[in-house]
């Protein structure tokens, strides 16, 4: 469903923990996990040293695609996995990836699972919708059905992701989670129906106290940013991912990092407080404008 469009030799560690080395560790420890085989029983296949399986796992040493492609094979992966972390291996650490989704869906990318399950904390934009993690699944269906550029099989199947990936980050010890969506967003209008059980899901939502959403005034003058999210994991490693209508981009350059973060504190000093905030996201009149109920 994803694919890798950025170029790049081997994969190495050997310049720091890179987001695209700590994926594919983890990627490999899942492997070999599921493979039931030991680190030595590996080595011992492949003619490897003993210790080169563990330091390639933890990105000690450099990954290249040819190593994750027998480190694989030795550890009876799927052909699908074998094709997926072969690619990622051959991204350049400290670079980019470009990750191809269909329409408003990237739900599914291994990477945004992998980025968000690993995350103490997450920041995001949302200029154009409401966030993906706060809708409902009818909220999403509707907003996906209406591009009509999705077959309905895709439109059920990441409406389905979309709501597995809220289940994980909604758990007593998911991430802290910070919002920032435009005011406009709450007057773009939904079927009543769907408008009433989206209220309702909000409100349930923002009683928890890990995840806060601010509401950037409508003449707020905010420079205009694509949607984006800042994650950071419990070794303080941070890594940004930018939306885009069919692909998702991810950087971890401290360069990159440091122009997200200006946009951050941008917003959040023209944010309404959080208090303000939540009456406006739960007002009577969200997503209440007159618009028919489809069937």
């Amino acid at each position: 469903m994803s694919s890798f469009l950025s170029s790049g030799e081997p994969s190495a560690s050997a310049t720091g923990s890179s987001a695209q080395s700590r994926e594919l560790g983890a990627a490999l420890r899942g492997v070999l996990r599921r493979s039931g085989r030991t680190k030595s029983r590996i080595a011992e296949t492949l003619g490897w040293t003993v210790g080169r399986p563990g330091r390639l796992i933890n990105g000690h040493i450099a990954a290249t695609r040819l190593d994750v492609g027998k480190f694989l094979l030795a550890a009876n992966a799927s052909t699908h996995e074998i094709g997926r972390l072969s690619t990622l291996a051959g991204l350049s650490p400290r670079a980019h990836s470009v990750q191809a989704h269909p329409a408003d869906v990237p739900d599914m990318l291994p990477t945004l699972r992998f980025l968000e399950t690993t995350a103490v904390s997450i920041t995001s934009y949302d200029p154009h919708q409401l966030p993906l993690l706060l809708q409902t699944t009818d909220c999403t269906e509707t907003m996906l059905r209406g591009t009509e550029l999705l077959t309905d099989e895709t439109v059920t199947e990441g409406a389905a992701a979309r709501q597995e990936r809220q289940s994980v980050l909604c758990a007593d010890t998911g991430p802290v989670m910070t919002s920032y969506i435009g005011e406009h967003v709450l007057n773009q209008p939904l079927p009543g129906r769907v408008a009433a059980g989206q209220r309702r899901h909000l409100h349930t939502m923002v009683q928890r106290l890990r995840w806060h959403v601010r509401i950037i005034p409508a003449t707020a003058p905010v420079t205009a940013w694509p949607g984006f999210a800042l994650f950071q994991d419990d070794h303080g490693n941070e890594v940004i991912t930018v939306r885009t209508p069919t692909a998702q981009l991810v950087l971890d350059d401290p360069g990159n990092l440091a122009t997200y973060r200006q946009a951050i504190a941008q917003l959040a000093a023209a944010a309404l407080p959080d208090t303000e905030s939540t009456a406006r996201l739960l007002a009577p009149d969200t997503f209440n404008r007159v618009a028919p109920c489809r069937s």
